[in-house]
């Protein structure tokens, strides 16, 4: 008994231990390639996805896009934003969906016109995401 306890440890601190690397390669990967950057809400829809799929094959939620073949469907806001790159210094525009954590929750209360704070990319003026 005492060999399966020492092991289910083992296993628990491992997997802490990957997710704890995770995040740090996405803090060090944000740091390294992204600026905070203030950006206008323009506005703010639902996006629908299946379960499993990436969040760029999201569409417009309807009727049409209900689970099909057994795959639950999630949703999530889309907030389509105006910002300033770093990159060229001009105003662009692009859509962030945040999944999970604080900006998911942000992202419910966002009206058109709202500041909200985001990561633009210091090489590609058209790559923006939540921190």
């Amino acid at each position: 008994m005492y060999a399966f306890r020492m092991g289910r440890g083992i296993v628990f601190a491992l997997v802490v231990l990957a997710g704890l690397i995770l995040w740090l390669m996405s803090a060090i990967n944000n740091a390294a390639n992204y600026s905070e950057v203030t950006a206008v809400v323009e506005h703010v829809d639902e996006v629908c996805v299946p379960v499993g799929e990436p969040v760029e094959r999201a569409t417009a939620c309807s009727a049409t896009n209900e689970p099909q073949g057994g795959k639950p469907i999630a949703h999530h806001n889309a907030v389509r934003v105006r910002y300033t790159s770093p990159v060229d210094d001009q105003e662009h525009s692009g859509t962030v969906v945040p999944i999970g954590g604080p900006k998911a929750v942000e992202a419910l209360k966002l009206r058109p016109g709202d500041s909200w704070t985001i990561l633009a990319h210091k090489r590609n003026a058209e790559d923006v995401k939540a921190d």
